[in-house]
């Protein structure tokens, strides 16, 4: 349970931190998912390569979808002119909310077989 905390919290406190960033310099929508996603599961990609295993984010549903949406909502918030701390503390309640909720429900994305 702890780790499953810290691990929802990490995950959408990088993706703000990737979003800021990315609307700091001006990137568009893409750009500012992109850079969220790189920001908050690059760092478990390089781990599970460093490890020779698959990379969680490939095998898992849900988790890089989640810095998705956080990415788009950012992007959504900066646009409307809401970005202050009280928005980015609920966005980081909202994150952690949904990646605990997506992991205790099981949610994935459809995965293509090969």
């Amino acid at each position: 349970m702890f780790f499953l905390l810290s691990d929802s919290i990490g995950l959408a406190s990088f993706s703000i931190t990737g979003s800021l960033i990315a609307l700091e310099h001006h990137l568009n929508f893409t750009g500012v998912l992109a850079l969220t996603f790189i920001t908050a599961v690059g760092g478990g990609i390089a781990r599970d390569v460093i490890i020779n295993e698959v990379p969680f984010v490939f095998t898992t549903g849900f988790y890089g979808t989640i810095a998705l949406i956080m990415g788009a909502l950012m992007y959504l918030l900066d646009r409307l002119g809401l970005i202050n701390g009280y928005a980015l503390s609920l966005l980081l309640i909202v994150g952690t909310t949904l990646r605990m909720v997506a992991y205790y429900k099981k949610w994935s994305i459809p995965l293509k077989s090969l």
